[in-house]
């Protein structure tokens, strides 16, 4: 069944789920949970239902079959890629995208994202560069320029779909996330899609040994905020741990953004990938008022509670 084929009632309900597609696998909704409504959604637009319409919805605002076209565009031409584009799908790559979101909040991260992702000559592909797993070669690959139902169609495979920004409007939505993750797999990267170190994006992305980690054990306080004081020039990431328990996504990866004072009397800024503090799949906050949330998915904890929370950090040396 094609999109273009099935009814408005149905249509509606696919797009709430397109709202709520996100990290549906993190919080224990399984894929046969997600399958099993999807048939009763069908089971519902055959018959006739009046429903009202919702503000902005992507039925109306947007044509069905756009969602098949490629997004040309890759990032806002006014902003260029910025950290608030990324905004993680259902695909595992955390790590990934944490990487990204903390080079773009670092100085120069928005030309180091321009040096390895370009427009095609054919608008609907794009040119990317990533070195290979040993920090050499770097090599150009090109991918094709995802759509929205790439967006969706990860959703319901239970294999996560690409990251799309503006994901709403074919008009509005920004690419370059979604092409980055494609390219990473034809380079070989191929744990897109599941765990890995944010180090190995940075491998990856600067080549050589630029990716590093260290266990926060191996730290004692004056180094550990030697390295998130060095966030505005160095880009690093953390990896929570299995059971935090209080609020941090266990095993998820959180870009550091440094302090709130500047210094090592305030609290350590943190980005989650999916672009919002912690929710879970329904869009109801796990924590409301535990952190304070500074927007786009940033929050701050205080150096005892990110200790508590994380395992190691990984940094651009």
């Amino acid at each position: 069944m094609t999109l273009e084929g099935v009814h408005r009632p149905f249509l509606y309900v696919i797009r709430e789920l397109f709202y709520l597609r996100q990290h549906t696998r993190q919080y224990g909704v399984s894929t046969r949970t997600m399958r099993s409504f999807l048939v009763l959604c069908i089971l519902f637009s055959t018959q006739t239902v009046s429903l009202p319409e919702p503000e902005n919805a992507l039925i109306a605002s947007e044509p069905v079959k756009n969602f098949h076209k490629p997004i040309k565009r890759l990032w806002n031409e006014i902003t260029g890629p910025v950290a608030t584009d990324v905004e993680q799908n259902g695909l595992g790559d955390c790590w990934f995208l944490a990487t990204l979101a903390s080079i773009l909040e670092s100085l120069g991260g928005q030309d180091v994202i321009k040096g390895i992702i370009k427009n095609d000559t054919n608008e609907e592909k794009a040119d990317v560069t990533f070195f290979d797993r040993d920090g050499q070669n770097p090599k150009r690959y090109v991918v094709d320029k995802p759509s929205l139902a790439d967006a969706m169609n990860g959703f319901f495979s239970g294999k996560g779909g690409l990251s799309i920004t503006g994901g709403e409007s074919q008009t509005e939505a920004r690419s370059w996330v979604a092409c980055l993750e494609r390219g990473m797999k034809m380079a070989g990267y191929s744990e897109i899609g599941s765990a890995a170190s944010p180090s190995l994006a940075m491998k990856a992305i600067y080549g050589g040994n630029k990716g590093t980690w260290r266990s926060l054990k191996e730290l004692d306080d004056e180094k550990l905020w030697t390295l998130i004081l060095a966030t505005p020039k160095v880009p690093s990431v953390a990896a929570s741990s299995k059971k935090p328990d209080n609020g941090i996504v266990e095993s998820h990866a959180y870009s550091i953004l440094g302090s709130t004072t500047g210094n090592n009397a305030g609290n350590i800024i943190l980005r989650n990938p999916w672009a919002k503090i912690n929710e879970n799949g329904f869009g109801i906050p796990n924590n409301p008022g535990r952190f304070p949330d500074l927007g786009g998915g940033k929050f701050s904890v205080p150096l005892h509670v990110f200790r508590n929370s994380f395992v190691d950090i990984s940094f651009v040396n």
